[in-house]
């Protein structure tokens, strides 16, 4: 009970992750504030494109436009200390973006 929680919290991958997950969090809020603020300026742009482009030319804009995020990167973790030592399968902490191709 307890103890398990406990020993979780000290754990330094749990924090790890923990930490990472936290940032991705916060990185998805400013990602939905970026949407809406190029929604934003796409109306202006509908609207006026002469305008904009000469905000965008004298530099009136460029505070207010989105700027870029690295997106934070998850963990390097040796699962094979996690998983039961009988189990055949491993775990990776990347998906494969590419399949396998089936001959």
């Amino acid at each position: 009970g307890s103890f398990k929680m406990e020993a979780t919290k000290c754990n330094k991958d749990y924090q790890d992750l923990l930490q990472t997950l936290a940032l991705l969090e916060a990185q998805k809020i400013q990602a939905v504030k970026d949407i809406e603020l190029l929604e934003e300026l796409k109306l202006k742009v509908d609207k006026d494109p002469i305008e904009v482009l000469s905000l965008l030319q004298n530099g009136s804009l460029s505070n207010q436009l989105p700027r870029k995020q690295v997106v934070a990167t998850v963990p390097d973790i040796d699962w094979s200390r996690y998983r039961d030592k009988t189990d055949a399968l491993g775990y990776n902490t990347r998906k494969k973006i590419i399949p396998d191709k089936e001959e």
